[in-house]
């Protein structure tokens, strides 16, 4: 009974260890852009993005695979550098901001893919959850020169299809279906004191 506790002791430390070994990391919203590109009227591209932003990193360097992310993206700060156009799109024919003040990304696996990487998981966005693969590049980590910090960078892009989102306003003539989501983001933790 004694060589069994012990055992289970171990097994329960070794699993411990397991989960430790990924380092959570906090989105740093200063140096990030969610960033999306839609086409207007088939000849040009309308770009916007999100400045308030907010997430989790958790990293396992040594095996991606038990690595995962989840973001939080609050839709009312949608920007495209056009007051009535914004208003627009936090109103009901677009976010409905007022019902769904936010849109989340949760992953549920990250694998290795050519030379970067491929995240899958959850995006909710206007009440409507759908599976997305995005596939990313990881910089770092890097020690921050100038604060006591660790700092990762990923970048990544995916298309999506608004309609698939209940964001239905308007005919693909007038507003493209497609939407490409981009993300450059860093995502920072405290350096161990030393």
């Amino acid at each position: 009974m004694r060589n069994k506790n012990i055992l289970l002791s171990v097994i329960s430390l070794f699993l411990a260890g397991g989960l430790l070994a990924a380092d959570t990391y906090t989105l740093d919203a200063a140096h990030a852009t969610v960033g999306f590109s839609v086409r207007h009227l088939g000849i040009s591209n309308v770009k916007g993005s999100f400045p308030k932003v907010e997430g989790t990193l958790r990293l396992d360097g040594k095996n991606m695979a038990k690595s995962s992310v989840e973001i939080t993206i609050d839709a009312a700060s949608v920007n495209t550098n056009n007051d009535k156009r914004d208003e627009h799109l936090r109103g009901t024919d677009f976010f409905d901001v007022g019902k769904f003040p936010t849109s989340t990304f949760k992953s549920t696996s990250v694998s290795k893919n050519g030379a970067g990487y491929l995240v899958t998981g959850d995006l909710t966005m206007k009440g409507v959850t759908k599976s997305v693969a995005i596939p990313f590049t990881l910089s770092g980590p890097v020690d921050h020169p100038m604060m006591p910090v660790s700092a990762v960078g990923a970048a990544g892009s995916v298309t999506i299809n608004r309609r698939d989102f209940n964001i239905l306003y308007g005919p693909a003539a007038l507003i493209s279906d497609e939407v490409v989501i981009d993300l450059q983001v860093e995502f920072t933790r405290p350096l161990p004191k030393k």
